[in-house]
């Protein structure tokens, strides 16, 4: 289930061209995050000088799942916008973004 916060930001009743920038600037916004989530329990994990706060990376992982859910659906949103305007090369490019996306986080 996409975030609210990620669902009031999904462009809709736009023209074609201006839902596929405002998906591309959203899907970089999620995946920003996702990366930055990830990144933060990888350092976490890696502390050598620290007891690791269990509760905490439970948590960062909750939220994980939540911004990997979302760059999935912008990431889908996206890809259903090309193949509306009749872009199958890009449709293409965001399925293997897709694709790629899933097998790093599963």
């Amino acid at each position: 289930m996409v975030h609210p916060k990620i669902e009031k930001w999904l462009p809709k009743g736009k023209g074609l061209e201006a839902e596929i920038i405002d998906s591309k600037l959203l899907k970089a916004k999620c995946k920003s995050a996702f990366t930055k989530t990830k990144n933060k329990i990888l350092r976490l994990l890696q502390e050598e000088d620290t007891d690791i706060d269990r509760q905490q990376i439970r948590s960062l992982q909750e939220h994980l799942d939540t911004l990997q859910g979302n760059v999935v659906e912008v990431i889908k949103r996206l890809c259903s916008l090309y193949k509306e305007c009749g872009d199958t090369e890009n449709a293409q490019k965001v399925t293997e973004e897709l694709d790629m996306i899933d097998s790093d986080y599963n």
